[in-house]
């Protein structure tokens, strides 16, 4: 399991990670569908949805982000 947290990426293989989700995200999880491999939330402001399509990009996908 990875984690993105702002421009970072924590690996799970390196590091323990813990998620803590409220009864609405968990239910959302579970209608996700089952070739859906992300799942984010954003605060009020960020941006569009091209930009909250781009801060999800991985390194492996071609994004610039370090992992941790």
């Amino acid at each position: 399991m990875k984690v993105k947290v702002g421009k970072r990426v924590y690996d799970s293989q390196k590091l323990p990670i813990m998620l803590v989700m409220t009864e609405a995200e968990r239910e959302q999880i579970a209608e996700m569908p089952p070739d859906a491999r992300k799942y984010a939330q954003f605060p009020e402001g960020f941006g569009d949805e091209k930009a909250m399509r781009e801060w999800m990009q991985l390194p492996e996908a071609g994004g610039k982000t370090l992992v941790t």
